[in-house]
């Protein structure tokens, strides 16, 4: 009874807790969302570009015998490459449509170029401005090829993509592709075009099928 009357003496605490059991949440605007994806894609790609940068940094600091500024160059960059990069893209894709986050991912390309010729002193030369144009753009209109009708991505739907015999096909193009510049372009020197030419296509063919 003591209880009772302690309610009864407390009404707006009473409807307090009614309301607060009632209460619904206010719904998430979808719009912001793909912003926010396209903002998380986006800082990725600076991200990777400035791991992939102090990579090479740390390279040059070997050459230079600074081992120790090397050494933390490379840990720091490889963190921002493999870990930091990979989870702007995840959330990216998480919250926007893929057609919308791909043509964004030859943002890099643009970092690389502007902030390179500042961090490496390297040359913007005219072939280098003209083909990081071209990878952008191409990039970028990528978007006009992007899959009309949105499919729901289930376990079934997946499965039954995986074992067509396109994706069959496709899988053994890309391995064999694969074995071929690791086994045979490998042999040539360091400083051979074939072989950095072999080098940035297979880190390519990996990223962009990652």
């Amino acid at each position: 009874n003591d209880r009772l009357d302690g309610l009864i003496g407390r009404p707006a605490q009473v409807e307090q807790m009614v309301n607060v059991s009632d209460y619904v949440p206010p719904q998430i605007n979808e719009k912001n969302l793909w912003l926010l994806g396209v903002l998380l894609a986006v800082f990725g790609t600076l991200v990777g570009t400035i791991g992939k940068q102090m990579i090479r940094r740390s390279e040059m600091y070997k050459q230079d015998r600074r081992e120790r500024e090397s050494s933390i160059m490379f840990s720091v960059g490889l963190a921002l490459q493999v870990a930091l990069n990979p989870l702007c893209d995840l959330a990216g894709y998480a919250l926007a449509p893929a057609s919308v986050i791909a043509p964004v991912t030859g943002m890099d390309i643009v970092w690389n170029t502007v902030i390179a010729p500042c961090s490496l002193n390297e040359t913007l030369t005219s072939r280098r401005l003209l083909s990081t144009t071209i990878i952008f753009f191409a990039a970028t209109a990528s978007v006009l090829f992007r899959q009309i009708n949105e499919v729901q991505w289930t376990a079934e739907y997946v499965e039954m993509v995986l074992w067509q015999n396109r994706t069959m096909l496709y899988a053994i193009c890309f391995i064999a592709w694969y074995l071929w510049n690791v086994v045979v372009q490998m042999r040539f020197e360091k400083g051979s075009p074939i072989r950095g030419f072999s080098l940035g296509a297979t880190a390519g063919t990996l990223a962009g099928n990652m």
